[in-house]
């Protein structure tokens, strides 16, 4: 899938240049929307960094600004885009990282101790 969106946009770039901006923004479909779909399915939340996902909404907001501005049709779709996705996925974070800790059982440690110097040499 990969090489075949490069081929696209190399084709694009080429032949009808009006068109890239209005195609990569619909290419920001293709890496926003299963992120923020997995967000919401995956059995864990590892590897989803809240402060990436409130860049992107920033910087979906500014896109989406100047290109309602300007009236640039990839940069509307883009802003769109992301800041939709970056909604998703933060709210996916707040909801389900709740969940888990609500799910996760209580581990009491106050009955631990620490071993004895006798238990580390024997190697219990």
């Amino acid at each position: 899938m990969p090489l075949a969106w490069l081929l696209v946009l190399v084709a694009v770039a080429v032949g009808w240049g009006e068109l890239l901006g209005p195609l990569l923004g619909v290419g920001s479909l293709l890496t926003h929307v299963p992120q923020a779909v997995s967000a919401w399915t995956s059995p864990s939340l590892r590897g989803l960094s809240p402060t990436t996902w409130v860049l992107n909404a920033v910087q979906g907001a500014i896109w989406l600004h100047e290109s309602l501005h300007h009236v640039l049709l990839g940069g509307l779709v883009y802003g769109v885009v992301a800041t939709t996705a970056s909604a998703c996925v933060l709210t996916a974070i707040a909801v389900r990282r709740e969940a888990v800790r609500a799910l996760a059982p209580a581990v009491d440690l106050s009955d631990l101790t620490p071993p004895t110097t006798q238990e580390l040499e024997l190697g219990a």
